[in-house]
C-alpha cells in the first residue's frame, strides 16, 4: 500500500514553509515505521506540496475537493491530506476526516516559526486518523463506534497517541537540527 501524505499550503505561503514540508517528509518516514510496529502493516511513504488557492468566500476549499483530487490521483492510494481548513463534518472528537483510502486533518500551523511546539497536535491528530483506517481495512469492530464512545479505552488510547507524538518530536527535532 502507497501512504501518500499531501500538504496543503498556498502560494504565498510557498517559501516560508518549507522547513515545515521538510518536517512532513521525516513525519512520513516515522509513520512507515510506526505502522509496520503498530499494525504489522507494510506501507510505501510518499510527500506531497498541493497548492492551493487563497481562502475566500468566493474561492472556498472544502472536503469535497480534497475527495474529488483523491479520485483522479488514484482511489487505490491511501491520501492523507494535510490541509489548512477544518473538515465540515467529522465523526471524531478531533478535527480530522476519514473514508476508504482517504483522510484529511487541520494541519495546525505554527506560529512563531516554531514548528516542533505544534508537532504533537498534528501528530496526535494524524495517528489517530491513520488508526481508523488501518483498523477499518483490517474489519477492526472496535474501530465503528471508537470516537464516539468516552470511556477508559479511548483515554488511554490517546494518553498513548501524544506520548507517540512526543518521541516523533524528539526525533524529528533530533534529526532536522542535529541535537
Amino acid at each position: 500500500m502507497l501512504l501518500h501524505f499531501i500538504f496543503l499550503v498556498t502560494k504565498d505561503d510557498l517559501e516560508s514553509r518549507t522547513e515545515e514540508f521538510e518536517y512532513v517528509q521525516q513525519m512520513a518516514l516515522f509513520y512507515k515505521k510506526w505502522l509496520k510496529d503498530m499494525f504489522s502493516v507494510d506501507v510505501q511513504v510518499q510527500s506531497d506540496q498541493m497548492i492551493v488557492p487563497k481562502q475566500s468566500l468566493i474561492r472556498r476549499l472544502d472536503t469535497a475537493v480534497l475527495v474529488e483530487d483523491h479520485k483522479s490521483r488514484g482511489p487505490d492510494v491511501f491520501h492523507f491530506y494535510l490541509s489548512n481548513f477544518r473538515p465540515m463534518w467529522t465523526d471524531c472528537t478531533c478535527e480530522g476526516y476519514y473514508a476508504e483510502n482517504f483522510a484529511m486533518i487541520l494541519w495546525v500551523k505554527p506560529k512563531d516559526d516554531n514548528i516542533l511546539l505544534t508537532c504533537q497536535k498534528n501528530c496526535t491528530v494524524v495517528s489517530h486518523e491513520l488508526s481508523h483506517e488501518i483498523l477499518r481495512q483490517k474489519n477492526s469492530k472496535s474501530n465503528m463506534n471508537s470516537c464516539m464512545t468516552f470511556g477508559p479505552n479511548i483515554s488511554s488510547r490517546i494518553y498513548r497517541l501524544r506520548n507517540m507524538a512526543k518521541t516523533l518530536s524528539r526525533t524529528l527535532s533530533a534529526i532536522l537540527y542535529d541535537t
